[in-house]
């Protein structure tokens, strides 16, 4: 994991006296996702058995959402609130398929120990007969522990 996240602290912004960042670091649960598709439908997610870890970023002004599939950088704009930031994510292969995935902007806001993220996020699958680009939107609600 941690070239993913040295690789990552390149799209971070130098530190800020001041930050907030330290609200936003912990553990939560509780974590459900629905998801916004492409064609405007809503699934609910249900909560899930992990937990979501965010840690601070290279520089007291930014955190670090860790995923097992692609860490994300977030810089810190307020003491409730921070800024997703643009991330491709390494190529998966799935059986015959290679899958990259694309984290569009988003944000963060916290409230208390609820933590909602609203990500626009894209997959593409490339394999050997053909190919496909789905987008959708995931939100996070999480419960900092």
């Amino acid at each position: 994991m941690a070239p993913r996240i040295a690789s990552l602290l390149t799209f971070l912004s130098p530190s800020a006296c001041g930050s907030a960042s330290g609200n936003f670091v912990g553990e939560y649960d509780s974590v459900t996702m629905p998801i916004l598709t492409s064609n405007g439908e809503t699934t609910q997610g249900n909560p899930t058995k992990g937990t979501l870890t965010i840690v601070e970023g290279k520089g007291a002004d930014t955190v670090i959402i860790e995923d097992s599939d692609c860490d994300i950088g977030a810089p810190v704009k307020s003491d409730s609130t921070f800024q997703v930031v643009s991330k491709y994510c390494p190529a998966k292969e799935v059986a015959d398929c290679e899958v990259t995935q694309n984290v569009a902007e988003g944000t963060g806001p916290l409230s208390g120990k609820t933590l909602v993220i609203d990500l626009s996020r894209t997959n593409t699958a490339v394999c050997p007969d053909w190919s496909t680009t789905s987008s959708f939107a995931p939100r996070i609600d999480a419960t900092k522990k």
